[in-house]
């Protein structure tokens, strides 16, 4: 007997207020209808006597690492229809009376929804929401119809770009003897209005998935870019009603389709090379005296830092919490003499040239972050290692 695929999203443990995230300790448990194989599930808490307290939660239709532990907590998979239903959740407090207060678990998952501070990208950190898509067998209502699963994560995405950009190159001579070459280029490229995606279909049967407010893509882009309008109906200071960019509620039976993106990714740098270069270079030929014929050039390449990551991609879409930093600046010298003689009846010109008078091998950039949840200081770093000094020696002879 196959059983229904429900739409859910999970919520760690850590997001939910103390009471409800301790319970865990004293474990959870389930039972099965004899006769559908309905599975029910159940938060078991303690009354002040430590007698136990086995609570049934509307909309709790599955755990992660049941039971849990403080470093390792539990996952509540929940029914995305009763996010707005109300419970009675009782617990012992501090003063060792029993209490009960009302709660739901929309309140828990917007703010889940809107946590950037962590992510399971981070060893040691968590996903404050959680998606999965798993099949449902023996009449068991489990997690599923979710079409965020993050194996999915990491396709080819195709998206519309802009590039401008500006090239200016100047030539001085104030006397035939010295000449001055300077060329600068700038490149700007950036991203516009959203990535092509397509709809969430399923491949066995070509319907299509449903997603929500609360789906992977609309965590990184923002509900904005998919012209989600958030209404809280309730006055309890939460969205509690998500509207599509065609003014309909959000559903199972009206999911959000990814091809409708606007936005999301309007102006994000996808040019990893330096924005600005500058070449200079001067020239000086001797036309009498001692030094006649030869001639001596100096000159210079800059480019700017570029940037070595963006704030999207990856199999983690969105989750670059710590960053690479931009490549240091560079400044290149390089040199040159030329000396031009005849012999005979033909004419020779030779040339030496030095790339990277000063030998500047390695540029290096470090920046630090601060982890606060997991007490610690993370360190990312960018080297670039360049040509070393190079000698090059040409002639030339003209018959």
């Amino acid at each position: 007997m196959i059983g229904q695929q429900v739409l859910t999203y999970g919520i760690n443990a850590r997001e939910t207020p103390a009471v409800f995230n301790n319970a865990y300790v004293a474990g959870n448990s389930s039972t099965i209808d004899p006769v559908t194989l309905h599975k029910t599930y159940y938060i078991t808490t303690k009354s002040p006597t430590g007698a136990p307290v086995r609570q049934q939660i509307p909309g709790l239709i599955d755990f992660a690492n049941p039971g849990g532990r403080p470093e390792d907590p539990q996952i509540f998979y929940v029914k995305h229809s009763e996010m707005d239903t109300p419970f009675d959740f009782q617990y012992t407090d501090a003063s060792g009376k029993l209490v009960t207060e009302k709660f739901s678990w929309r309140q828990w998952f917007e703010k889940a929804f809107f946590n950037r501070s962590v992510s399971a990208s981070v060893p040691g950190q968590y996903d404050p929401i959680n998606y999965a898509r798993q099949e449902s067998f023996f009449g068991e209502f489990k997690g599923g119809n979710n079409p965020s699963l993050d194996s999915s994560a990491g396709t080819n995405v195709t998206f519309a770009d802009e590039a401008k950009g500006v090239d200016v190159e100047l030539i001085f001579q104030p006397n035939p003897n010295l000449q001055f070459l300077f060329n600068y280029s700038y490149t700007e490229r950036a991203a516009k209005g959203a990535f092509n995606m397509v709809d969430y279909i399923s491949l066995e049967d070509g319907q299509m998935f449903a997603g929500t407010e609360y789906d992977r893509i609309v965590q990184v882009f923002g509900r904005e870019a998919f012209g989600i309008v958030s209404k809280d109906t309730n006055g309890d200071g939460f969205a509690d009603e998500f509207l599509d960019q065609h003014g309909k509620k959000l559903s199972e039976s009206n999911p959000l389709r990814p091809s409708e993106a606007l936005s999301g990714i309007d102006g994000v740098s996808l040019f990893f090379n330096p924005a600005h270069q500058v070449t200079f270079w001067g020239k000086h030929d001797f036309t009498n005296g001692r030094l006649k014929n030869l001639g001596l050039g100096l000159g210079f390449n800059y480019t700017s830092g570029a940037p070595t990551s963006v704030s999207i991609g990856g199999n983690r879409i969105g989750e670059n919490l710590f960053p690479t930093p931009e490549t240091p600046e560079n400044w290149t010298f390089n040199s040159g003499i030329y000396y031009r003689f005849k012999a005979g009846q033909t004419r020779w010109r030779l040339r030496l040239n030095v790339n990277n008078l000063l030998d500047d091998r390695m540029d290096l950039a470090t920046v630090s972050y601060r982890d606060d949840f997991n007490n610690r200081t993370v360190n990312k770093r960018t080297e670039i290692f360049r040509y070393p000094r190079s000698f090059r020696f040409s002639a030339t002879v003209e018959y």
